[in-house]
């Protein structure tokens, strides 16, 4: 994975990212000790920071500068908005799932999420962690470093479009895999959802200005509900690409487009092991969420006792 992503960086040098075929039949790699899964999270943080300042700027005089670049070159900054939220929306997702792995390490030093508030992230993680053994980790660490191999090369693009002015068209090849088996859990969890949030939004009026508990503790759940949501939609996108899966996929913090994107191209990269990882993480994510609607509904239950 590591010496192949290398050479599809190189590609860029000539303005085109071309990911080969044979790339998205690899073997998945090596376990990773906590010591060097910390490093390999360390050095997507500062390659991420580094995207950040090129394309956003230093405060002030950099910020002014980057405004400018982007108003001589419109197209260019287009292209940069839909790379990052791939990017965000991976990273994202190796937050949650990182955090999910690692234990006794202080939560600043933690991978943190763009779009998704910290609270609910960190608590959906330990939630999930709850549910994982080691061998669970192990494979979820080789499913992170997958994750951020394609992070890496969505970064460099952004480099490249920023810095010249090549022409990068982003055409990550390869065998789209399929395995026509998360639409049922897909299904449940849409019918689920709706059920919940139809009682919440049908007696929300009633009773949550009074009662700012029990409104704090529903908002407390929904945060970790949303992020442990589009994680395992964006799993199962991963695992199936097909339309149908696509159709069915709604997102509450992830941008929808750019999720179904950075999941099609991982799941042409992946092996088949980090694919079947993404499938059991999917499943237990949703337990997680059927869990926290069961909370949401005794909530309610309880609140409207009084009423």
């Amino acid at each position: 994975m590591r010496g192949g992503t290398l050479a599809l960086l190189s590609a860029l040098k000539q303005g085109i990212l071309l990911l080969p075929i044979e790339m998205s039949s690899t073997s998945a790699p090596q376990a990773l000790d906590e010591d060097e899964f910390l490093r390999l999270l360390d050095e997507d943080a500062e390659r991420d920071e580094a995207m950040q300042i090129l394309t956003e700027g230093s405060p002030i005089i950099g910020e002014a500068m980057c405004m400018g670049w982007r108003h001589l070159h419109h197209d260019r900054s287009e292209q940069i908005v839909e790379i990052r939220n791939r990017i965000i929306t991976i990273g994202d997702s190796v937050a949650l799932l990182a955090q999910a792995c690692l234990k006794g390490i202080d939560q600043e030093e933690q991978p943190q999420p763009t779009n998704h508030p910290r609270t609910g992230v960190r608590n959906a993680a330990i939630d999930l962690r709850k549910e994982l053994d080691p061998s669970d980790t192990q494979a979820i660490q080789q499913l992170v470093e997958g994750m951020i191999a394609l992070r890496k090369i969505y970064i460099e693009c952004v480099t490249q479009l920023r810095t010249t002015n090549d022409q990068v068209n982003i055409d990550i090849s390869g065998q789209t895999n399929h395995a026509f088996d998360v639409l049922p859990a897909l299904e449940a969890d849409r019918a689920k959802l709706a059920d919940s949030e139809n009682l919440f939004d049908g007696l929300y009026e009633f009773w949550a200005s009074s009662c700012p508990d029990e409104n704090a503790a529903i908002d407390h759940i929904r945060k970790k509900s949303w992020a442990a949501g589009d994680l395992a939609k964006f799993l199962a996108i991963i695992r199936d690409p097909s339309r149908k899966v696509q159709e069915i996929v709604t997102t509450d913090n992830f941008p929808r487009h750019s999720t179904i994107l950075a999941a099609q191209d991982l799941n042409r990269i992946l092996s088949e092991e980090q694919r079947e990882t993404a499938m059991q993480l999917m499943k237990k994510l949703f337990l997680l969420r059927e869990g926290y609607f069961h909370e949401v509904a005794r909530i309610i239950e309880k609140a409207g006792e009084g009423y």
